[in-house]
């Protein structure tokens, strides 16, 4: 990943974000810390909570592409 670009709803144009990184070592990264985290050495660094707002982003995003609209995203 390289960077992306956002638009905020009623704001106007698009805004850069993120400077990219390595997925692959990102991933390793995560899944080094999730063994670690099984056996008691370090504490997850995504936490459950985490987790559920990213999907509920993805889930929303996907929502908007399927109806061709904008939606906000609502962490519930």
């Amino acid at each position: 990943w390289q960077g992306s670009k956002r638009w905020r709803n009623g704001e106007g144009g698009w805004e850069p974000f993120g400077t990219g990184y390595d997925k692959i070592e990102a991933f390793t990264r995560q899944i080094e810390n999730f063994c670690r985290a099984i056996r008691g050495e370090e504490a997850l660094r995504i936490t459950p909570e985490d987790a559920l707002a990213s999907v509920e982003v993805i889930e929303t995003a996907y929502a908007a592409l399927a109806e061709s609209s904008w939606r906000s995203v609502v962490h519930s």
